[in-house]
């Protein structure tokens, strides 16, 4: 090869490669979407209605935040944690305007199956309750946790993979009635799981 074509090819390579200050700019708001709609939000039309909505949304999070963490066999604190961190992230990396985010039934049913698998309620006299951590949790709430934050990490890495691996497109081929019936068994699930808690 030539010096001249050599030297022709290194500029093309040059200009395929180099990223443009633009092409920066919308690979950020590709991934960051705030980055786009934030400028564009008008403060004079809706801060109020927003803070309204936001001040009715906290106040029905508190208490289901607080059930979803019983329901999962944690101490209730994680509940509002769980409700709190998913709508900050979201709104920073989420790109619908119609996707509820926090704590779920089913998955709280999930994670507690585990809970109570791997830290039994018979180990919490084995444990010595301590008040030294910083929420003043015991040992055993302690082992609790860390089990819901693994599965729930693992959760978060089998998400990750599908996406890399574009699994998304698969639902298109789950028809109107077999998702109907999922979320009615998911329904289900959940209702006759706490029968048992509620007659006692």
């Amino acid at each position: 090869m030539t010096g001249a074509k050599r030297k022709k090819r290194s500029v093309l390579w040059g200009k395929m490669h180099t990223p443009h200050r633009e092409d920066i700019k919308q690979w950020c708001k590709r991934r960051l979407p705030i980055l786009e709609w934030a400028p564009q939000y008008n403060l004079k039309e809706n801060l109020l209605p927003d803070t309204v909505s936001g001040i009715m949304l906290a106040v029905q999070q508190v208490a289901q935040g607080l059930s979803f963490a019983m329901l999962s066999s944690v101490h209730p604190v994680f509940g509002l944690y769980g409700s709190l961190f998913p709508a900050i992230i979201y709104a920073i990396f989420g790109m619908g305007r119609h996707v509820a985010t926090g704590t779920f039934a089913l998955t709280s049913l999930i994670s507690a199956n585990a809970v109570e698998r791997l830290v039994p309620q018979s180990s919490r006299n084995l444990t010595t309750q301590s008040n030294s951590s910083v929420l003043g949790l015991s040992e055993f709430e302690l082992q609790r946790i860390g089990v819901a934050a693994a599965v729930s990490f693992l959760g978060g890495v089998i998400q990750l993979v599908m996406f890399v691996l574009q699994l998304g497109s698969a639902t298109f081929l789950l028809t109107e009635p077999v998702i109907s019936a999922m979320t009615t068994g998911a329904a289900t699930h959940v209702v006759t799981s706490q029968v048992k808690y509620l007659l006692g």
